[in-house]
């Protein structure tokens, strides 16, 4: 599996992570599956409903099934799922794989490891086990020889 985001895209996660600091953000990414890949085309933030949203996060049922709802309107699929670690490593917690309901989707987590550059990274999150998702960042929405490559 591999999921597919544009430069542009990626830099809109590191930015709404960043800005919700100290809490954790998260949303849904739509697209469409070509194969194994997923090319994302839509980043839709969503609210944190957690009640302590500085360790976890929670989409409010409503607002997934109508992001869900949008998505399936304008032609795209439930291609993953963002998240973001405000004070830790892009790598799932005990709490994410989990909590997981979608083992089919990658989950993409934006971390932010002390004062470093932000980290991300996607994991497919299935049966209380977490496994890297090739994430391939290109520099427009097909152009793959142009990519970076994270694992």
């Amino acid at each position: 599996m591999r999921l597919v985001l544009t430069c542009a895209q990626r830099e809109v996660l590191i930015d709404r992570a960043a800005a919700g600091q100290p809490d954790e953000v998260c949303g849904l990414l739509g697209g469409r599956w070509q194969s194994e890949t997923g090319e994302v085309s839509a980043v839709i933030p969503l609210a944190n409903s957690a009640a302590t949203p500085r360790t976890n996060y929670l989409v409010e049922p409503r607002a997934f099934v109508d992001a869900y709802q949008r998505l399936e309107r304008s032609g795209d699929d439930l291609i993953g799922i963002y998240h973001s670690h405000p004070h830790g490593a892009a790598i799932p917690s005990a709490t994410d794989v989990a909590e997981a309901t979608w083992p089919d989707i990658p989950y993409l987590i934006i971390g932010f490891p002390g004062a470093s550059t932000p980290d991300i990274r996607a994991w497919n999150l299935k049966r209380g086990a977490a496994a890297p998702v090739e994430l391939v960042i290109v520099r427009d929405g097909r152009n793959l020889p142009n990519a970076v490559r994270y694992q």
